[in-house]
């Protein structure tokens, strides 16, 4: 898991303008983006330099986001279990959600390494004709839930994230 799209977009370079900076292809550059490959420590100096901010926030290794960020490790799984529960394919997903069927692919196989935004999380309720506040709960039910008294004070929290997310 890492920021480097997220900031690559925040600072509105193209994936050739970013490449152009760290001496590298595009090509590089986009599997930087999808962890397809190791990031050099010298790379990621320079990366940490333009964007401003530390290589752990970089890598989503910041106390502060970790959480946020971990949250949606398992949601290949949730997916997958989804699909079975709701006795659909992958292509009713499609169908139902409005998602390409590369990147419902892609979350089902866990070869999504981006944290999946609040539009995709709200074309999979929809996909699977659930509340979001569901989907949610079944992302972050392992940790925080549970140190919670109340799921519903961590849903608070992560719809609050969300959406500051979305109005980025």
């Amino acid at each position: 898991m890492n920021r480097i799209k997220q900031l690559r977009k925040e600072k509105g370079l193209s994936q050739k303008e970013l490449g152009s900076l760290l001496n590298i292809n595009v090509p590089t550059v986009s599997k930087y983006e999808s962890e397809d490959v190791d990031i050099s420590a010298s790379k990621l100096r320079i990366l940490s330099e333009l964007f401003n901010t530390s290589i752990d926030y970089i890598l989503c290794n910041d106390i502060v986001n970790k959480e946020a960020c971990n949250m949606y490790n398992n949601l290949g799984e949730i997916v997958a279990n989804l699909l079975f529960e709701k006795n659909m394919s992958q292509q009713q997903l499609v169908q139902q959600s409005g998602i390409p069927k590369s990147t419902i692919s892609k979350i089902v196989n866990g070869k999504r390494s981006q944290r999946a935004s609040f539009e995709i999380l709200n074309k999979l309720a929809k996909g699977f004709n659930i509340p979001i506040d569901e989907l949610l709960l079944r992302l972050n039910n392992d940790e925080t839930i549970s140190k919670s008294t109340s799921a519903y004070e961590n849903l608070g929290e992560i719809l609050s994230k969300l959406l500051s997310e979305k109005n980025m």
